[in-house]
């Protein structure tokens, strides 16, 4: 019920940012591939347990590197502070015996991915 309670109101959001916000196209992609990134593991999950935290933490840590190659930001001391975070946040994870080790890479692999694929395709 979680993930599609949020894939609702992702989807919800992402219609309201293509019709109302034409303007910010980045917030718009942003929100698009969000809602597609919380149904890809809405899907999975149906099939096999992937982690939830894991393709969030791997969503973030991809933007921070990805916007840390433009010349005028410096997020390279944030950058450091989300991977100790998400350090923290999947240990947790695998300490409460949550998910296995294979569930966490494929949750930072696909989240990764979808925002490289955002960054690249749009």
């Amino acid at each position: 019920y979680p993930l599609a309670l949020t894939l609702i109101t992702f989807s919800i959001t992402s219609i309201f940012c293509y019709n109302k916000i034409p303007h910010l196209p980045d917030l718009t992609v942003i929100m698009i591939f969000n809602t597609v990134l919380i149904f890809m593991v809405f899907v999975i999950t149906c099939f096999w347990k992937i982690s939830a935290h894991a393709t969030g933490i791997g969503g973030i840590l991809s933007y921070f590197l990805l916007f840390m190659n433009e010349p005028t930001t410096y997020l390279m001391g944030w950058y450091f502070v989300m991977l100790i975070l998400a350090g923290v946040v999947l240990s947790a994870r695998l300490y409460l015996k949550e998910h296995s080790p294979i569930q966490i890479y494929a949750g930072l692999f696909l989240g990764a991915l979808t925002v490289y694929a955002a960054k690249y395709f749009f």
